[in-house]
């Protein structure tokens, strides 16, 4: 969540200022990222200029798989977990210093994993064109940031693929299980099986034009259990729109303290 247009108020600046105060807030981030190693500090200054601070809250997904893929990130702080496509099973953990969706830059247009804040998550993210105008200039690291991409790719796929098979055979262990155990007739005292009389039960009822009041009951606990649910992911989801709100708030306050520190000491210089 971007509370405020960082590059708007930065730009308003003369130009050495405006070098000496991105280099002071992210110089050090970019360069501890194996993508940029072969870039020069022109290379750096010139990236600086273009990233963007955003503030996740936890639980929030950066993206999912299929989405539009249109920027490239870097964590500065917290950690963000690659998950299948549901989110529900966690492939790996990445956390501050890595980077990831740098696929936008090299053509993929198409996110190809789901990225979830496994914690509050403070993050950099420069768009693929931004990225590309750069990458233009500096022919060199182009082809050598390609290279290293996909490496990664190649690697990322092998694991995410295991970790889908695996994820499948277990399904596919528990799917099995459960046909078996509804295929083993349970008979009662009578002799007669329960799946029998269910189904004698609802032909009845089918016959007699009126619905059967048990199926009826089942279905009014199914509703009411489905309405607490909803109660509850729309409080979960309130509860993570004002924990966003307030980190924002606090990134903002830490952004301007620490712009007003840079400026004061270059005054003083």
């Amino acid at each position: 969540l971007k509370p405020y247009d960082e590059k708007g108020l930065l730009f308003e600046l003369p130009f050495e200022l405006r070098t000496s105060i991105l280099n002071s807030l992210y110089k050090e981030l970019i360069t501890s990222v194996p993508l940029f190693t072969t870039g020069d500090d022109v290379f750096i200054t010139e990236l600086c200029s273009r990233v963007c601070p955003i503030s996740l809250a936890k639980g929030t997904f950066v993206y999912r798989a299929g989405e539009a893929a249109r920027e490239m990130y870097i964590i500065s702080l917290g950690e963000v977990e690659i998950t299948d496509t549901r989110g529900q099973h966690i492939a790996a953990v990445l956390g501050k210093g890595s980077y990831f969706g740098e696929g936008c830059i090299f053509g993929i247009l198409r996110r190809l994993e789901t990225l979830r804040c496994q914690s509050s998550v403070n993050l950099l993210s420069v768009s693929a064109v931004e990225m590309q105008e750069v990458l233009d200039m500096f022919p060199t690291v182009n082809a050598e940031m390609e290279r290293i991409y996909n490496m990664r790719r190649k690697e990322f796929a092998v694991t995410l693929d295991r970790f889908e098979v695996d994820r499948s055979q277990r399904k596919s262990v528990l799917f099995s299980t459960s046909i078996d155990n509804s295929l083993t007739p349970k008979t009662s005292r009578s002799g007669t099986s329960f799946k029998n009389a269910s189904f004698q039960r609802r032909s009845k009822s089918s016959e007699d034009g009126h619905e059967d009041p048990l199926r009826m009951i089942e279905m009014e606990h199914s509703l009411s259990s489905i309405s607490s649910k909803m109660t509850t992911l729309e409080k979960k989801v309130e509860d993570q729109i004002s924990r966003a709100q307030e980190e924002s708030r606090q990134a903002y306050n830490d952004l301007a303290s620490q712009l007003n520190k840079v400026i004061d000491m270059l005054e003083k210089k």
